[in-house]
């Protein structure tokens, strides 16, 4: 294979990125994905930083983080264990 590059066969490509997408300071970040956007199916991001309507991008999907957030913030305040949820 020429320069040690790989070939396969894939049904789709997914992209995951947690919170990195719509920040101020990953705008090269932001016009990567976009650039890519093409060879993506899917771009999956969290909302733990805003991501501002003109950063989303067709094939970008925000799942929320909150339920998560509140889990841990209930456990803490009863004294459980936080790591057990990523068990």
């Amino acid at each position: 294979m020429p320069n040690g590059t790989l070939r396969l066969a894939v049904s789709g490509v997914l992209a995951f990125a947690t919170g990195v997408a719509g920040a101020q300071s990953a705008r090269p970040a932001t016009e990567t994905l976009s650039a890519g956007s093409r060879q993506l199916e899917e771009i999956i991001v969290t909302n733990s930083i805003p991501l501002t309507p003109d950063k989303r991008l067709p094939t970008m999907t925000v799942l929320t983080v909150a339920p998560l957030l509140g889990e841990a913030i209930r456990r803490i305040h009863d004294e459980e264990s936080v790591s057990t949820m990523f068990a």
